[in-house]
């Protein structure tokens, strides 16, 4: 047995530690910031879809586009630094990344720069979550991996709810004279340094480490894991026989085989957030264009958004019980029926439920497709592989807003929702023809 394979062994032999969920708590508080600087997008959307707004359409839909263009650009680049640097050094960069484009975004004075600096913060925000799927994929023991991962994605989704509430609560207000919005970058940029300095307390992943040929320092990490578990890590018999094991070159890792899987999960993620990101993008501006005003409209982001975390803590419990590719299934049947009674009605307290359930929904499907992915490829190219697919999930992101806000003004949210559902079901498609079983409660190394 390799020195890697043995450190997978162990990891996968260990009982649920303190340890596991301090990480997990903290990638979860990181996906709130995450999703938070994200779900800003539909905050503005219906700040910017007031009469008398400084952008015209063109500019809105470029300003909704930017963040996702950005995600496309760098998940690739720190995908591959994650898997030849580190899991958790990654999740850092893409914290303190996310730090300063958000200041610049909230000083903007004019819709241009605030296109460019949201673009910026595309550029980590767009790597996060695959990110931190690949970390907890990697430390987490089978048996708790989804349901604790899914926890993690409920804490992150609560930045939505929040985000927009907070923004609801501070515009007619407007501290120091500084809009809602302005104040909610402002506290994301905090956040992110925060978060950034916090990672410092958490191991790398072992698994990684071992991978990349830092047995030592594999080691070093999985004590850590071990102790908290109440365990006495063992010395590793293996270190013996390698030369300069803290300091040698990172084994090489093709895609070779895992390339169809790869094709296919890039493919599923860029029709995913037709529904999933730019249905929500729009509902701020969905609820200008029924007649509601802006503050009206807000609140029912606010109160729909915590229809998502909702639905990833359900998630949580029942996760491991259904085959991953049959909940997705479920999922897209059920989106589609809550987008219908968004774009048929306009009962104010239907279409608050109706973009609860959709944001209930969405939020499994989501999480549950990310973990999907996370569990088919290796250790070695994980964060890479997610990483690349998950770039075609901002392209998805980018290009979604850019369609669906002009069809939304010139057809309707009838025509609207029909070019989404179309997209939930090629992807039901493709993954009932071609996906692989899901691993739920086995080792990620298959």
């Amino acid at each position: 047995m390799t020195n890697a394979q043995d450190i997978s062994a162990r990891l996968d032999s260990l009982p649920l530690s303190r340890l596991h969920l301090a990480v997990a708590a903290l990638c979860g508080i990181g996906l709130f910031v995450d999703t938070a600087e994200l779900s800003l997008g539909s905050v503005l959307s219906a700040v910017f879809s007031v009469p008398g707004s400084p952008l015209d359409t063109g500019q809105l839909a470029w300003l909704l586009a930017s963040v996702f263009i950005g995600g496309a650009i760098g998940a690739p680049l720190l995908g591959w630094l994650s898997d030849r640097h580190g899991r958790r050094t990654a999740l850092q960069i893409s914290m303190a990344l996310v730090a300063l484009p958000s200041f610049g975004a909230a000083l903007s004075s004019e819709g241009t720069w605030l296109i460019v600096f949201r673009f910026l913060s595309g550029m980590a925000l767009g790597a996060y979550p695959p990110l931190m799927h690949a970390y907890l994929a990697d430390i987490l023991p089978p048996r708790w991996r989804a349901p604790l991962d899914m926890a993690a994605v409920s804490l992150g989704l609560l930045g939505w709810p929040l985000v927009a509430l907070l923004v609801w609560w501070l515009t007619p207000w407007r501290p120091l004279d500084i809009e809602g919005w302005r104040w909610a970058l402002h506290v994301g940029g905090v956040m992110s340094l925060g978060i950034c300095a916090a990672f410092w307390l958490v191991p790398e992943s072992p698994r990684n480490l071992a991978a990349r040929g830092q047995h030592l320092a594999a080691e070093r990490a999985y004590g850590r894991f071990a102790r908290s578990a109440g365990q006495s890590p063992p010395p590793a018999p293996s270190l013996s026989a390698v030369p300069n094991p803290s300091t040698g070159p990172a084994p090489r890792r093709e895609f070779g085989r895992y390339w169809p899987r790869l094709v296919l999960i890039a493919t599923i993620y860029l029709f995913r957030p037709w529904a999933t990101v730019g249905f929500p993008l729009i509902v701020g501006a969905l609820m200008i264009a029924k007649g509601y005003a802006l503050d009206r409209s807000l609140l029912s982001i606010g109160f729909g958004g915590f229809g998502a975390a909702a639905g990833a803590l359900l998630a949580a419990v029942v996760v491991d019980r259904i085959d991953r590719r049959m909940a997705l299934t479920l999922v897209s049947a059920g989106l589609i029926a809550a987008g219908l009674v968004i774009a048929l009605n306009t009962s104010y307290e239907l279409l608050v439920g109706a973009i609860a359930a959709f944001s209930f929904l969405a939020a499994i499907y989501g999480p549950v497709l990310s973990i999907y992915a996370a569990e088919i490829f290796p250790t070695g190219i994980r964060a890479s592989a997610t990483a690349i697919a998950w770039s075609m999930n901002r392209v998805g992101s980018a290009i979604a807003p850019l369609a669906l806000l002009p069809t939304l003004q010139a057809a309707g949210p009838l025509t609207t929702f029909a070019t989404i559902a179309i997209t939930l079901l090629l992807s039901l498609l493709l993954i009932a023809l071609f996906g692989p079983k899901g691993r739920a409660r086995l080792s990620v190394e298959d």
